[in-house]
């Protein structure tokens, strides 16, 4: 009888322990659950929690330190942008040494003349008006004759020559600036040709566009001047900026053959200042004609 009390009782505690190991298994699988739970919220949220900020700001303070505080790092940049600016001031001092500049304007008048910067600041205006980026800005100032029309073109032109000179460009290109004499064909022929020499073009510019076998001399001064106006061309095509005075002009069938608006996107970033008595009839159509006498 004693025994079999006491096997009840030896059973009764196995039960009981094995009841708490089931309970608190059950208790650590929903606690698991729950936190499985919670992270996958903050996984669908995007938000992290606080350890893993606590985590991220402390990596990311190390990785900002560590890119100020490395010595090779510096060096390395510092040595880098040393390098290409003495690269860069190398290919620039040679560019510039090579850079043509060509300034044949018009004689300034040996006797006192007032300045005209009224008429300047009306120019600037309807230059800036008429400017277009990479083409060609044909620019005409009318007047009487002696009116003063050559001496404003000189001086309206070395202000923009001193624009182009003060304007930064990472590379300078060329500057030209030549005088037409627009009076006659002869005129006309030697200044183009002048300035197609100065500019650096060769013979072999002008006779190419003649075609192979042609005697340049023998052609028509029209034609010589159109191909020596073809050659020029190519040259501005190349400058950063140019400007070509063509005074006293009387024909007006040059320009239409040269500055037409089919041909003025072949001449490149440039002015064109034309020079010439007025023409009523004509200045009146014109949006780019400019009256000295009215200036």
């Amino acid at each position: 009888m004693y025994s079999r009390c006491v096997n009840f009782q030896i059973a009764h505690r196995l039960h009981s322990a094995s009841a708490e190991v089931r309970g608190s298994s059950r208790i650590k699988l929903i606690n698991l659950r729950q936190i499985t739970q919670r992270e996958q919220i903050v996984l669908l949220s995007g938000v992290p929690s606080e350890p893993e900020k606590q985590k991220e700001s402390k990596e990311g303070g190390e990785d900002s330190k560590s890119w100020r505080e490395n010595p090779n790092l510096k060096y390395w940049i510092i040595g880098t942008l040393g390098i290409s600016g003495a690269i860069y001031q190398y290919v620039y001092r040679n560019h510039e040494k090579k850079r043509l500049r060509v300034k044949s304007l018009p004689l300034a008048p040996s006797h006192y003349v007032h300045t005209r910067e009224k008429d300047l600041t009306a120019l600037s205006s309807l230059h800036a008006r008429l400017k277009k980026s990479e083409s060609l800005t044909d620019l005409h100032i009318v007047g009487c004759a002696g009116s003063g029309k050559t001496e404003l073109a000189r001086a309206f032109a070395e202000k923009l020559a001193k624009n182009e000179e003060e304007r930064y460009t990472f590379l300078p290109g060329n500057l030209l600036f030549g005088t037409l004499n627009g009076s006659s064909v002869d005129s006309l022929l030697f200044d183009v040709k002048r300035f197609a020499i100065s500019v650096g073009c060769l013979e072999s510019n002008w006779t190419s566009k003649a075609g192979e076998g042609v005697y340049f001399n023998s052609l028509p001064k029209e034609e010589q001047l159109d191909f020596f106006v073809e050659a020029v061309k190519d040259k501005l095509n190349e400058s950063q900026g140019w400007v070509l005075i063509l005074e006293n002009v009387e024909d007006s069938e040059v320009l239409n053959r040269w500055f037409s608006n089919n041909s003025a996107n072949s001449w490149g970033n440039g002015t064109i200042l034309v020079t010439r008595e007025i023409d009523p009839n004509r200045d009146l159509l014109m949006n780019n004609a400019y009256s000295i006498d009215a200036g």
